[in-house]
């Protein structure tokens, strides 16, 4: 996924994203995280980017 908008080809012309879905089984919901990661894991991505709280 790239982004096309004017300000985005500006700040990040040569960047490319991906979309990662992770589910949750404690609060029963999914999550979409976009990431520049090609390494991490759905996992990974979502244990830096959601806090203890659930939020």
């Amino acid at each position: 996924m790239t982004f096309t908008g004017v300000k985005a080809q500006v700040h990040c012309p040569d960047t490319s994203f991906r979309v990662v879905q992770w589910w949750d089984k404690e609060t029963i919901r999914w999550f979409e995280f976009l990431t520049n990661s090609k390494e991490l894991s759905a996992t990974e991505v979502a244990a830096t980017s959601i806090r203890k709280d659930g939020r």
